[in-house]
């Protein structure tokens, strides 16, 4: 009953190479683009937050069903607790970009690190959003999570050689303790990381709406992981209903997800508050973002709802393999949409575009709006027009008028080969750590109680 994965040197190959891509597309960052400096960091911070949920969805998943004495899954929990080992590889690039926060070397925060002095509203939030607090509370979280991930795995592995029910219940407590501890965390996370990049806007839904994303993402991979494990001859017991349930999970988070999503949206609508409506105005004002919201709905909502309602869509492998990696590249565009506006927004001045895009691009680029009296004058002082742009943005009726006059937002963000080969390189980073870790230790949790009830599965 003991599989023991071995990972070929064909497969680290093909990790090695997707890894070398991600390093080509943050060299190419580097040197190609107006706003080359905010391009990187984004993609940086993107790709680390959307992967630290997807290894953290592994840990939940496995510790939701631990504690409520699911069966069915106990043949792939192995895989699921895996995915976690990819989180303290994650926390590096977050540590990462905390040193040049202090340094001075990244705009991601700039509107809380560098707060304007007219800006009240930043002002109000200024003692939680401190970089000396923020630094504690990420090495917190991600204490946390190494933490159990590292607690539950030694102690599913000792499951193996001590086949004693206690090492259950120990698993079990663990489980429990962990689900705490997350669901706290993980919010809390979202705001630092995501929601804190423009500070003036908030919803109490975002942390649950990130959650539903990630999740989603996490399935996706568990099912491909699966059917890529079981066309190279191992996890012979897992079976077409183990690959429905998690069919089942793909589309249920799918629509919880879109609940979500339209919750906040349809809050924020009718709630007309300028500091609340400024983040779907900033995305509906660059034809790029507004298109790319709505194709991200249609991919996250509407093909997942047609295609997987059914149940011989989950349990066709190349379907439901064809909608993972769909609703990953979906769910990757829907955190897009979250970390690149602000990053790369840029001020729009008549003719001034260009000019403003040199002189910043290794510097602070914020976001501002360009008013129909706007002058040139104003890039004199560029200081100055920060704390200007900035003022407008936070108290609504500027960026009213801005909008009145017909002006549109510029934005140096793009989705383009940086964008592309630097999601690659983290995709190959996560696919070699989950292989890597499955070998060493049997694919299948041998002294399980629950482990005929999944090999027998069925629905």
């Amino acid at each position: 009953m003991k599989e023991q994965f071995q990972f070929t040197d064909k497969a680290k190959l093909v990790c090695y190479i997707m890894m070398g891509t991600g390093i080509l597309g943050v060299i190419i960052s580097l040197f190609y683009g107006a706003n080359q400096h905010s391009r990187l960091w984004s993609n940086i911070l993107l790709n680390s937050y959307y992967f630290t949920g997807i290894a953290l969805g592994g840990l939940f998943f496995a510790a939701a069903h631990q504690v409520g004495y699911a069966g069915w899954h106990t043949l792939i929990k192995r895989l699921m607790t895996s995915f976690s080992t990819y989180i303290p590889y994650m926390f590096g690039f977050i540590v990462l970009i905390i040193i040049f926060l202090f340094l001075g070397k990244t705009n991601l925060y700039h509107h809380w690190v560098h707060p304007a002095a007219d800006d009240l509203i930043v002002a109000e939030k200024l003692p939680f959003l401190r970089l000396d607090f923020f630094t504690l509370r990420i090495f917190v979280y991600f204490g946390l999570w190494i933490f159990f991930m590292w607690w539950f795995r030694r102690v599913e592995i000792q499951q193996d050689s001590d086949g004693s029910l206690s090492q259950y219940q120990k698993i079990k407590k663990v489980a429990a303790i962990f689900l705490v501890v997350f669901a706290v965390t993980s919010s809390m996370v979202s705001w630092d990381l995501i929601m804190s990049l423009d500070p003036h806007w908030y919803s109490t839904l975002f942390g649950w709406y990130n959650f539903a994303s990630y999740m989603v993402a996490c399935l996706g991979f568990m099912i491909l992981f699966i059917i890529y494990l079981k066309s190279k001859g191992y996890l012979k017991q897992v079976n077409d209903n183990h690959i429905h349930d998690l069919g089942k999970y793909m589309f249920g988070f799918s629509v919880f997800y879109t609940y979500l999503w339209f919750s906040q949206y349809l809050l924020i609508w009718y709630g007309n508050i300028p500091e609340d409506t400024a983040y779907y105005i900033k995305r509906f004002d660059v034809p790029f973002f507004k298109a790319l919201f709505f194709i991200t709905l249609a991919i996250n909502f509407v093909v997942p709802l047609l295609v997987l309602m059914t149940r011989k869509s989950k349990r066709t492998y190349n379907t439901i393999a064809f909608m993972s990696v769909l609703l990953i590249v979906g769910h990757y565009m829907d955190f897009y949409l979250m970390v690149m506006p602000e990053p790369n927004a840029a001020a729009a001045h008549h003719g001034g575009h260009d000019d403003h895009a040199m002189m910043n691009s290794n510097e602070t680029v914020l976001y501002a709006e360009a008013s129909g009296d706007q002058t040139e004058d104003h890039m004199q002082a560029d200081d100055q027009e920060h704390g200007n742009a900035h003022s407008a943005d936070t108290h609504g009726h500027h960026g009213e008028s801005a909008h009145g006059h017909g002006d549109k937002r510029q934005t140096y963000a793009a989705l383009g080969l940086i964008e592309l080969f630097i999601f690659i390189g983290f995709a190959g980073g996560f696919i070699f750590t989950v292989l890597n870790n499955l070998q060493k230790a049997s694919l299948i949790p041998v002294n399980d109680p629950y482990l005929k009830e999944s090999i027998k599965h069925h629905i």
